[in-house]
Protein backbone atom coordinates (compact mmCIF):
# COMPACT_ATOMS: atom_id res chain seq x y z
CA UNK A 1 0.00 0.00 0.00
CA UNK A 2 2.79 2.24 0.06
CA UNK A 3 3.81 2.46 -3.02
CA UNK A 4 0.08 3.43 -3.87
CA UNK A 5 -1.79 7.14 -4.20
CA UNK A 6 -4.25 7.60 -2.41
CA UNK A 7 -7.92 9.01 -3.67
CA UNK A 8 -8.34 7.01 -6.54
CA UNK A 9 -7.73 9.29 -9.44
CA UNK A 10 -3.39 9.59 -9.29
CA UNK A 11 -1.39 6.21 -10.87
CA UNK A 12 0.60 4.40 -9.17
CA UNK A 13 4.19 5.09 -8.48
CA UNK A 14 6.42 4.11 -11.12
CA UNK A 15 8.78 1.35 -10.37
CA UNK A 16 12.19 3.51 -11.11
CA UNK A 17 11.02 5.85 -8.48
CA UNK A 18 11.01 2.83 -6.09
CA UNK A 19 14.13 1.86 -6.87
CA UNK A 20 15.81 5.34 -7.01
CA UNK A 21 14.23 5.54 -3.02
CA UNK A 22 15.50 2.59 -2.21
CA UNK A 23 18.99 3.48 -3.77
CA UNK A 24 18.98 7.04 -2.11
CA UNK A 25 18.24 5.76 1.80
CA UNK A 26 20.61 3.18 1.41
CA UNK A 27 23.45 6.04 -0.54
CA UNK A 28 22.44 8.00 2.02
CA UNK A 29 23.37 5.58 5.08
CA UNK A 30 26.86 4.31 3.55
CA UNK A 31 28.13 8.20 2.52
CA UNK A 32 27.26 9.21 6.39
CA UNK A 33 29.46 5.96 7.59
CA UNK A 34 31.91 6.95 5.08
CA UNK A 35 32.30 10.10 5.90
CA UNK A 36 32.36 9.54 9.61
CA UNK A 37 35.28 7.11 9.22
CA UNK A 38 36.96 9.34 7.75
CA UNK A 39 36.52 12.20 10.10
CA UNK A 40 37.48 10.15 12.80
CA UNK A 41 40.92 8.80 10.50
CA UNK A 42 41.86 12.31 10.03
CA UNK A 43 41.26 13.62 13.84
CA UNK A 44 43.31 10.72 15.42
CA UNK A 45 45.86 11.69 12.64
CA UNK A 46 45.80 14.79 13.57
CA UNK A 47 45.93 14.08 17.48
CA UNK A 48 49.20 12.02 17.29
CA UNK A 49 51.24 14.46 15.15
CA UNK A 50 50.30 16.90 17.66
CA UNK A 51 51.29 14.52 20.39
CA UNK A 52 54.22 12.97 19.05
CA UNK A 53 55.27 15.61 16.37
CA UNK A 54 54.35 18.94 17.41
CA UNK A 55 53.09 19.38 13.88
CA UNK A 56 49.50 20.61 12.72
CA UNK A 57 48.70 18.28 10.09
CA UNK A 58 45.61 15.93 9.66
CA UNK A 59 47.06 13.70 6.81
CA UNK A 60 49.88 11.48 6.99
CA UNK A 61 48.99 9.03 4.03
CA UNK A 62 48.14 8.97 -0.15
CA UNK A 63 44.47 10.22 -0.33
CA UNK A 64 43.92 7.36 -2.38
CA UNK A 65 44.97 5.39 0.55
CA UNK A 66 42.24 7.40 2.49
CA UNK A 67 39.82 6.94 0.19
CA UNK A 68 39.69 3.06 0.05
CA UNK A 69 40.45 2.45 3.86
CA UNK A 70 36.88 4.51 4.75
CA UNK A 71 34.90 2.88 1.99
CA UNK A 72 36.07 -0.64 3.24
CA UNK A 73 35.56 0.35 6.77
CA UNK A 74 31.93 1.29 6.14
CA UNK A 75 31.49 -1.69 3.99
CA UNK A 76 32.90 -3.80 7.37
CA UNK A 77 31.12 -1.63 9.57
CA UNK A 78 27.79 -1.91 7.88
CA UNK A 79 28.15 -5.89 7.19
CA UNK A 80 29.55 -6.96 11.07
CA UNK A 81 27.80 -4.15 12.88
CA UNK A 82 24.72 -1.43 12.68
CA UNK A 83 26.34 2.01 12.00
CA UNK A 84 25.56 5.66 12.65
CA UNK A 85 24.56 5.71 8.74
CA UNK A 86 22.14 2.57 9.32
CA UNK A 87 21.01 4.13 12.94
CA UNK A 88 19.83 7.29 11.08
CA UNK A 89 17.92 5.75 8.44
CA UNK A 90 16.40 3.17 10.82
CA UNK A 91 18.22 0.06 8.84
CA UNK A 92 19.01 -3.55 9.94
CA UNK A 93 21.12 -5.95 8.60
CA UNK A 94 19.28 -9.20 9.11
CA UNK A 95 19.84 -13.12 8.06
CA UNK A 96 18.07 -16.49 9.00
CA UNK A 97 17.43 -17.02 12.60
CA UNK A 98 19.04 -19.91 14.90
CA UNK A 99 22.05 -20.33 12.95
CA UNK A 100 25.61 -21.21 14.04
CA UNK A 101 28.11 -18.37 14.85
CA UNK A 102 30.51 -20.05 12.15
CA UNK A 103 27.79 -19.60 9.48
CA UNK A 104 26.54 -16.82 10.41
CA UNK A 105 30.10 -14.90 10.16
CA UNK A 106 30.39 -17.08 6.48
CA UNK A 107 27.40 -15.45 5.73
CA UNK A 108 28.95 -11.86 6.11
CA UNK A 109 31.82 -12.60 4.82
CA UNK A 110 30.39 -13.34 1.54
CA UNK A 111 27.94 -10.11 1.81
CA UNK A 112 31.40 -7.98 2.05
CA UNK A 113 33.10 -9.74 -0.76
CA UNK A 114 29.82 -9.55 -3.19
CA UNK A 115 29.39 -6.04 -2.60
CA UNK A 116 32.59 -4.95 -4.20
CA UNK A 117 30.86 -6.63 -7.89
CA UNK A 118 27.21 -5.39 -6.94
CA UNK A 119 27.07 -2.37 -4.53
CA UNK A 120 30.38 -0.49 -5.96
CA UNK A 121 29.25 -0.36 -9.59
CA UNK A 122 25.88 0.51 -8.52
CA UNK A 123 24.69 -2.54 -10.69
CA UNK A 124 23.21 -4.46 -7.74
CA UNK A 125 21.34 -1.36 -6.44
CA UNK A 126 20.10 -0.13 -9.85
CA UNK A 127 18.65 -3.96 -10.43
CA UNK A 128 17.48 -4.66 -6.75
CA UNK A 129 14.32 -7.12 -6.42
CA UNK A 130 10.77 -5.44 -6.64
CA UNK A 131 9.76 -7.40 -3.95
CA UNK A 132 11.59 -6.47 -0.50
CA UNK A 133 14.01 -4.60 -2.48
CA UNK A 134 17.12 -6.96 -1.92
CA UNK A 135 20.40 -5.86 -3.55
CA UNK A 136 22.21 -8.56 -5.25
CA UNK A 137 24.86 -9.21 -3.01
CA UNK A 138 22.24 -8.94 0.21
CA UNK A 139 20.44 -11.93 -2.04
CA UNK A 140 23.23 -13.66 -2.32
CA UNK A 141 24.56 -13.64 0.90
CA UNK A 142 20.72 -14.62 2.42
CA UNK A 143 20.53 -11.10 4.09
CA UNK A 144 17.88 -8.09 3.95
CA UNK A 145 18.48 -4.73 4.95
CA UNK A 146 15.03 -4.16 6.57
CA UNK A 147 13.47 -1.23 8.25
CA UNK A 148 14.22 -1.06 12.45
CA UNK A 149 10.13 -1.79 13.43
CA UNK A 150 10.49 -4.73 10.96
CA UNK A 151 13.35 -6.31 13.30
CA UNK A 152 11.78 -5.38 16.93
CA UNK A 153 13.91 -3.22 19.11
CA UNK A 154 17.65 -3.80 20.15
CA UNK A 155 18.09 -5.07 23.69
CA UNK A 156 21.57 -4.15 23.98
CA UNK A 157 23.35 -1.38 26.25
CA UNK A 158 24.71 1.46 24.60
CA UNK A 159 28.41 0.51 25.20
CA UNK A 160 27.65 -2.57 23.28
CA UNK A 161 26.51 -0.64 20.14
CA UNK A 162 29.25 -0.11 17.59
CA UNK A 163 27.00 3.09 16.41
CA UNK A 164 27.35 4.40 20.33
CA UNK A 165 30.98 3.75 20.45
CA UNK A 166 31.88 5.60 17.61
CA UNK A 167 29.66 8.83 18.47
CA UNK A 168 31.14 8.79 21.81
CA UNK A 169 34.75 8.89 20.56
CA UNK A 170 33.90 11.21 17.80
CA UNK A 171 33.38 13.37 20.03
CA UNK A 172 35.92 13.04 22.94
CA UNK A 173 38.03 12.94 20.05
CA UNK A 174 37.27 16.07 18.44
CA UNK A 175 37.34 17.81 21.82
CA UNK A 176 40.80 16.98 22.38
CA UNK A 177 42.16 18.20 19.06
CA UNK A 178 40.24 21.47 19.40
CA UNK A 179 42.03 21.68 22.68
CA UNK A 180 45.34 20.83 20.70
CA UNK A 181 44.50 22.75 17.66
CA UNK A 182 43.73 25.85 19.40
CA UNK A 183 46.32 25.10 22.33
CA UNK A 184 44.11 26.74 25.04
CA UNK A 185 46.02 28.16 28.49
CA UNK A 186 44.16 27.18 31.15
CA UNK A 187 46.05 29.15 33.46
CA UNK A 188 45.90 32.23 31.29
CA UNK A 189 41.76 31.63 31.18
CA UNK A 190 41.91 31.82 34.99
CA UNK A 191 44.14 34.46 35.62
CA UNK A 192 41.93 36.93 32.85
CA UNK A 193 38.50 36.69 34.64
CA UNK A 194 38.60 39.29 36.42
CA UNK A 195 39.71 41.51 33.26
CA UNK A 196 36.14 39.92 31.66
CA UNK A 197 34.12 42.35 34.31
CA UNK A 198 34.21 45.06 31.43
CA UNK A 199 32.42 43.26 29.10
CA UNK A 200 29.99 42.09 31.32
CA UNK A 201 29.24 45.92 32.52
CA UNK A 202 28.78 46.66 28.67
CA UNK A 203 25.95 43.84 28.04
CA UNK A 204 24.29 45.19 31.04
CA UNK A 205 24.79 48.70 29.91
CA UNK A 206 23.62 48.34 26.09
CA UNK A 207 24.13 51.59 23.90
CA UNK A 208 20.50 53.01 23.55
CA UNK A 209 21.67 55.74 20.78
CA UNK A 210 22.21 52.84 18.01
CA UNK A 211 18.82 50.74 19.04
CA UNK A 212 16.02 52.56 16.67
CA UNK A 213 19.24 52.50 13.77
CA UNK A 214 19.87 48.19 13.95
CA UNK A 215 15.62 48.46 13.98
CA UNK A 216 15.30 49.73 11.11
CA UNK A 217 17.79 47.57 9.36
CA UNK A 218 15.55 44.42 10.79
CA UNK A 219 12.83 45.67 9.15
CA UNK A 220 14.74 46.22 6.01
CA UNK A 221 15.87 42.80 6.39
CA UNK A 222 12.06 41.76 6.80
CA UNK A 223 11.02 43.09 4.27
CA UNK A 224 14.00 41.96 2.09
CA UNK A 225 13.03 38.44 3.01
CA UNK A 226 9.00 38.50 1.89
CA UNK A 227 9.95 40.19 -1.45
CA UNK A 228 12.48 37.03 -1.95
CA UNK A 229 9.45 34.47 -0.98
CA UNK A 230 7.24 36.63 -3.25
CA UNK A 231 9.62 36.04 -6.52
CA UNK A 232 9.93 32.48 -5.18
CA UNK A 233 6.26 32.08 -5.83
CA UNK A 234 6.44 33.09 -8.61
CA UNK A 235 8.44 30.73 -10.59
CA UNK A 236 7.52 27.62 -8.09
CA UNK A 237 3.80 28.00 -8.49
CA UNK A 238 3.70 26.99 -12.68
CA UNK A 239 6.17 24.28 -11.93
CA UNK A 240 3.75 23.02 -8.77
CA UNK A 241 1.26 22.26 -11.77
CA UNK A 242 3.61 21.00 -13.96
CA UNK A 243 5.18 18.19 -11.82
CA UNK A 244 1.57 17.08 -10.49
CA UNK A 245 1.51 13.47 -11.25
CA UNK A 246 -2.31 14.19 -12.02
CA UNK A 247 -1.78 16.60 -14.87
CA UNK A 248 1.00 16.02 -15.99
CA UNK A 249 2.54 13.25 -17.94
CA UNK A 250 5.57 11.87 -19.97
CA UNK A 251 9.20 13.36 -19.76
CA UNK A 252 8.44 16.93 -18.98
CA UNK A 253 7.11 15.51 -15.56
CA UNK A 254 9.51 13.63 -15.27
CA UNK A 255 12.17 16.28 -15.59
CA UNK A 256 10.04 18.70 -13.57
Amino acid sequence: MENRYHAGFMSNQPEWMRNLRFIRKRAGAFLLDVVTIGYLWTIVTFCVNMIALQAKSFVSLPWWVLLIGTVEGAVLWETFGVSVGMRLFSLRLVGAPNVSIARRLGVRVLRWATWHLSALPLVGLLFAQEQGQRAWHDRIAGLKMSRVEETGPDLRRWYQKSWALMTMSVILLTILAAGLFTQVDLNALIRGIPESGRIWKALLTPDWSVFFKGFRYLIVTIFTAFLATAFAVAFAAPLSFLAARNLSRGILGRIV
